[in-house]
This record gives C-alpha cells, structure tokens and sequence, in this order.
C-alpha cells in the first residue's frame, strides 16, 4: 500500500458506498484530502497515529466507511450495514466479520467510535466530528502526558549534571588508575561557549549553602551572549544556599539596547524580578552593583578558594586559578572586589544616580522599575 491509499478509498467509497444507500451529504473530495495530505498525516503521527501502518490504514479506511454510511444527521450504525459497506467497498481487501469486529473494537478503544447497547443487547456504533474529537484529544493528552513525564525524567538528569564537579571527577578518575593523588590547579577555556562550561563545573555548581560568589563582568560586549542563560545559573546556586554578589559596568545600559524587542530582552526582565524577588523576601543573597569606576578584575570567585579569570575580550579567553596554585592572585582577587563592592551603586538607585546615560526605553531600565512597583517612569 502507498500513503495514495486512503485518497483511493475515500474516492471509491464514494461512488460505490453512496450508489449502494443513495446517501446525500457531501464529504471530503479526494482533491482536498490531497492537499492537505500531508499536514493531516504529520498530526495523526505526531499523535501516536502512523498511516504508514496497514493497520492504521485499514482503521482511517473504515472510519471514512462508516462516515460516509451516515445521512446529514449523525446516526448509530448496526454491525451489519458496516460489515455489509465495508465487504462491498473492496477497499479492506477480504474481510471476514470477526476482522470488522476488531477493528471497530480498536476504534472504541481509541474513542473514535462510541458504542451504543439497546434492547437485546444488540450493539450500534456512533461515530461523528465529535467522537473523532474525542479520539483525538485522547491521542494528544497521551502524548503530552507521556512526553511531560519524559521531560522532567530529563530535567531530573539535567540537575545531577550540573551538580557534577568535573576537575573532582577527573582527580578520582586519576587516583583510582594511578593510585596518586593530583589536584587540578589551573585550567583555559576559550570561546563563550567554554567559559559557560568552565564557570558552570568549577564555580557554580559547587556552590552551596553559605558559600559566596563574587562576579565582576568587565567585557561586557562578548558576555552579553547567553547572559540571560548565565544567570540563571547564579539564580540555581542562590537556590541551594549560596549568595552571590554580581557587579557590573555602567555600560551595560548602554551595551543592553541590543536587546530591545527580543527574547533576550523578556528573559532579561524575568530574571531581574526573580532577583529583585528574593532581596524583597530579605535573604539578600543575590544582589547587584553597578561600578562607575576603572575597570579591575573579570572574573567569578568560589569564596577565597578559586576564581575563573576573563583574560581576554576577543577572542574570550578563561583560566581558573585555585589557591594551590597562586594564593596572593585569589586574595588580590577577592579584596579588590571587596573594596570596589563598597563603593558600587546597588541597582535598585541606579537608574536614578546615572539617569542621564539611559535611554527612557532601555530594556535593563524598565526591567528595574518594574521590579520596584514605579513602572516605566523616569
């Protein structure tokens, strides 16, 4: 059989079932089916409903039989007029009663057909647009429940990866081939793309109930790509206990425009409530600054333990440094970040303090201001 099949069908069923029982309602012409042949077969297998299937086929097959039985008014249809259609049609092949009884007994089953007792226990069988809605929303919530559960099994899997110290790993993978302890001191990353994985295995993963992490983003051009995904990993380390102190250029306002009317720009705002959200609840443990001053130290620091430096802008270039491997950098680090810390303006003041630099529309502006209940006024 071809996908044509079910055209072929429903144009024989046409002539031979309709000059059989005079019926008079229009159906659907095999030139329609035609052209919409091809979404209508994507959504039945999307549904869990291949055509591809000769079973499948003969179910579709035998639905349009029984459509086509009926008059303008939807009625219950007996066994034997089915049977009777479908042997006459031809388009079953050869087809014996008990063959007819399982299909329409997989149809029931798929709510595609209802059945209907009377009086003597003889069996009828509705079928109509709504019992096909039926059988299609059923098809569908399967799927979506189905896919729900597959979806959280992955974000479940997703969790415990992220969770996963890669340099601790690799230290154990060494230990248990080697019998020798190492400690990963130093590593490079380059690209966007490696320092998200660098930041993400040996800084924020880790992080966790008292720990704190200093972030003081200079390049702000290069990092502006994936930010918003970024973030939100700081966000997951606040969830686990963590606080984090994030400090950024004044720039960014300006750099921050690219993202008007993007998607970017939504995620952007979402995350700035979230933030704005967990110093209401008085937690305080994600706040942000803005610096006005020279730029110092790129990088994001693991208490005074490790920090992922942002050695270059273009191309992004990072390396993690741990105290094994150069203590007076991670104390240089973390004091200088303390002392600008003290002198950076916390956000929420920002929009007023260097209200002149930004423009009335900027998307990182009225994020804030939303945040804060003031709206978008200047």
């Amino acid at each position: 059989m071809t996908d044509d099949y079910i055209i072929d069908t429903i144009a024989y069923i046409d002539v031979i079932v309709f000059d059989r029982y005079k019926a008079t309602r229009d159906i659907i012409r095999s030139e329609e089916f035609a052209m919409n042949h091809s979404d209508f077969t994507e959504q039945l297998k999307d549904l869990g409903f291949p055509i591809d299937t000769e079973k499948n086929r003969r179910l579709l097959s035998l639905i349009g039989i029984m459509l086509i039985l009926q008059s303008n008014t939807p009625r219950a249809l007996r066994f034997g007029e089915i049977y009777n259609a479908a042997q006459s049609s031809g388009v079953l092949g050869k087809v014996t009663r008990a063959k007819i009884h399982r299909y329409l007994k997989e149809l029931i089953r798929l709510e595609f057909v209802h059945l209907e007792k009377t009086q003597g226990s003889r069996r009828q069988y509705i079928i109509s647009p709504n019992t096909i809605t039926d059988g299609v929303e059923k098809a569908r919530n399967e799927v979506l429940r189905l896919l729900t559960q597959q979806l959280e099994e992955i974000k479940n899997k997703i969790m415990v990866l992220e969770k996963v110290d890669c340099s601790k790993l690799a230290e154990k993978i060494v230990y248990s081939l080697t019998g020798k302890r190492a400690t990963i001191t130093t590593r490079f990353a380059k690209g966007v793309e490696g320092m998200h994985n660098l930041l993400l295995n040996n800084i924020l993963a880790p992080a966790g109930e008292g720990d704190i992490i200093r972030a003081s983003a200079m390049f702000v051009t290069t990092l502006m790509e994936g930010g918003v995904r970024r973030t939100q990993k700081f966000l997951d380390a606040v969830g686990r206990g963590a606080i984090v102190k994030y400090m950024i250029p004044s720039e960014v306002f300006t750099l921050i425009n690219r993202l008007k009317h993007s998607k970017e720009a939504e995620g952007l705002m979402g995350l700035v409530r979230t933030i704005f959200a967990i110093n209401r609840e008085g937690s305080g443990v994600f706040e942000v600054r803005v610096r006005t001053g020279p730029k110092t130290y790129n990088h994001i620091s693991l208490n005074n333990e490790r920090a992922a430096l942002i050695l270059t802008e273009s191309p992004i270039t990072t390396t993690l440094v741990t105290r094994e491997f150069n203590a007076d950098l991670i104390d240089n680090i973390v004091r200088d970040f303390d002392e600008s810390w003290e002198k950076a303006i916390p956000l929420e003041d920002a929009v007023d303090k260097i209200a002149d630099e930004i423009d009335s529309d900027n998307p990182l502006r009225v994020a804030i201001l939303r945040a804060m209940g003031r709206g978008d006024d200047r």
